[in-house]
């Protein structure tokens, strides 16, 4: 046996199986996915004219091609990827059983996922508004700061008309304007508003569910490494961190869901006045966030402790009865400050209990939910639109949830023998619970962060991605799986790495391009008008003939802000020039698709401009909440 023979064989078996030669393989294989997705995909996604049917319910060509390429591609590489981190010593290990639940290694993945949200609101969007809906949100959060929750209307009220912004009850007989939406979310930016910034509350959101998922994962699998890996899944979402970084409520109302459901299993250990009221403040802050989630929490958890009271009744222990009734007294009695607020404020704007400012928005654009024609925005509805609506959402999630080629893989694999317990039983139920009722709106969601409604959803996948996870790597032969299990890790690592180097550097780079159409008006504006109060005047808030992003309208009306958008029509301008003697006009033009923010004279106004009072100066982009809405009430916000 010569020298290189026995070098050969004294060579680790990792290392001769060739590892380094498959992970160069599965590199090559990546780089090649990130080129051919960036350049073909990228921009055929950001630009909406090019789609195919309405973008929001049905899959358009080239996301078809983006989720396509994936699955072509990306489970390959993923594969090579897993091949070569299985020959390695690690990898052949299986996880520690361990059953004791510990906060303490849920606390990283939480900072990460709301710095990693940070990051993206700040360097990769801009700050920028990704639907007509946030600028409602942040009208409201300004009213709130300022304790109102109303502002008079500004005339002429067509110039200024917002689809998300409607007339509610007058006060004193001036005619009153108010957000369309319920109130905790704006209420919790009015309050970041005063640290400085409109997004904390969002980021704090976002930390708050990785951190509760991990926790509720250990609980209901019994095991500290499940919950890890679950917080540590929700830390690397697209899906969480992109929509994290914009004001939209389903983050919130996610948040809020997992922390009930704490709660409730908090009721089952123990029962008692203190977690019914944790349950019944839970779900009646989601009724405040978002009610359609809010109304069937409600029912999911009156039927809970339902359950729980009857078996406490049946058991004859009179302790046991007594902590059942005390614990759904806490539940009515944490629901009763969430009913009184949605209750006053209703009839604060509408003067019915029962019908608030989105009830307003209903008599205006047309029913949401249920079958038929002119629903809301003239739009048809019907079960088979239902249906793909549904698969069209599953396959974005399936994409950006974790950002794998396959996000819902290991959740088929929970259905099986080995890995199916009451727990994943009871997950899926709750996914399931939540895509029925979504079937019956007539609006598929915004997908620049995968599907806005449906991020409610990461928390039990990724709890139940984990369990199998786990169970895979300390599977036994007996199971009757042989080595597969414990290639689950690798796989899931594989799939991460194919995410990290593929999909998010081509979503990052789409956010970008989309925040760059949203903030090229308002920068334009802002450079133009300086630090004068100004009015802008608007035919396109996006170039003509495109259609690039879900910000449809100027920003919303808040009436001392810095500059004020208006709709250009002549009609207007003798009303606009008596309103608004000491505001400076401009006109919003495009011109080879990019704004141009003008010095304009209203005919027969003979005041003229005075834009070289106010040299324009060079900015960092700030966010349409600070320099276009902010109010003289309202702390500044700052980087």
């Amino acid at each position: 046996m010569n020298l290189w023979t026995k070098k050969w064989r004294a060579t680790p078996v990792w290392l001769r199986d060739g590892s380094k030669l498959v992970g160069w393989v599965a590199l090559g294989v990546l780089l090649v996915v990130a080129i051919l997705t960036s350049h073909y995909h990228a921009g055929g996604r950001q630009t909406f004219a090019q789609h195919w049917g309405i973008p929001d319910q049905v899959l358009s060509y080239g996301e078809a091609k983006l989720y396509a390429f994936m699955l072509a591609l990306g489970i390959p590489a993923s594969i090579c990827f897993t091949n070569a981190l299985n020959l390695l010593p690690w990898g052949r290990g299986a996880p520690g059983s361990n059953a004791a639940p510990s906060r303490w290694p849920l606390i990283p993945p939480a900072l990460f996922a709301a710095l990693g949200a940070f990051l993206i609101a700040k360097f990769v969007i801009h700050w920028a508004h990704f639907t007509d809906d946030e600028q409602a949100y942040v009208f409201q959060a300004h009213l709130y700061a300022q304790g109102k929750l109303t502002a008079p209307i500004i005339e002429p009220r067509a110039a200024f008309s917002h689809s998300f912004v409607v007339p509610v009850r007058p006060i004193d007989g001036v005619p009153q304007w108010s957000g369309t939406y319920p109130v905790l979310q704006p209420l919790l930016m009015a309050v970041s508003s005063f640290f400085g910034r409109l997004h904390w509350s969002q980021f704090v959101c976002v930390g708050l569910l990785t951190y509760n998922a991990g926790r509720l994962a250990q609980r209901i699998f019994g095991d500290r490494s499940v919950g890890i890996i679950t917080s540590w899944l929700c830390a690397l979402s697209p899906m969480l961190l992109g929509l994290g970084s914009t004001h939209h409520t389903a983050v919130l109302s996610a948040t809020l869901t997992v922390a009930g459901a704490r709660a409730l299993l908090w009721c089952f250990a123990s029962g008692g006045l203190l977690p019914g009221f944790a349950v019944g403040m839970a779900v009646g802050a989601l009724m405040l966030t978002r009610p359609m989630e809010g109304a069937y929490c409600v029912v999911l958890s009156t039927l809970s402790l339902l359950w729980y009271a009857s078996s406490a009744l049946l058991s004859g222990d009179r302790s046991r009865r007594n902590r059942a009734l005390l614990t759904f007294l806490g539940f009515a009695l944490g629901g009763v400050p969430a009913l009184g607020i949605f209750v006053g404020v209703n009839l604060h704007l509408t003067g019915h209990p029962l019908h608030g400012a989105y009830s307003v928005l209903e008599e205006r654009i047309g029913r949401f939910f249920g079958f038929g024609e002119h629903l809301m925005w003239g739009r048809t509805h019907s079960w088979s639109i239902g249906l793909v609506q549904t698969v069209t959402a599953f396959v974005r999630v399936n994409a950006f949830m974790f950002g794998w080629p396959a996000s819902f893989l290991f959740v088929l694999v929970a259905l099986m023998r080995p890995f199916r317990r009451p727990a994943v039983l009871v997950l899926l139920a709750l996914l399931l619970v939540h895509v029925s009722a979504y079937f019956f709106l007539a609006f598929g969601s915004v997908h620049d962060f995968g599907h806005a409604y449906h991020v409610w959803h990461l928390p039990w996948v990724a709890a139940i991605t984990a369990w199998v996870l786990i169970r895979g790597a300390r599977a036994v032969e007996a199971d009757g799986w042989g080595r597969l299990p414990h290639r689950f890790i690798p796989l899931a690592a594989g799939m991460t790495i194919f995410s990290v180097s593929a999909f998010w550097s081509v979503e990052i780079t789409r956010w970008s391009d989309v925040a760059a159409v949203v903030r090229a008006p308002i920068d334009a504006a802002e450079e133009a008008a300086g630090d004068e109060p100004a009015i802008v005047l608007w035919t396109h808030i996006q170039a003509p003939g495109t259609q690039q992003s879900w910000v449809f309208l100027a920003p919303a009306p808040v009436p001392d802000a810095q500059i004020l958008w208006a709709r250009d029509n002549a009609a207007y301008y003798p009303m606009l020039a008596r309103n608004f003697p000491d505001r400076e006009f401009f006109k919003l033009q495009w011109e080879g698709g990019k704004p141009i923010v003008r010095p304009f004279t209203l005919p027969n106004n003979k005041r003229k401009p005075s834009v070289s009072k106010a040299k324009p100066k060079k900015r960092k982009p700030k966010p349409p909440n600070s320099a276009t809405t902010s109010t003289s009430a309202t702390p500044a916000n700052t980087d």
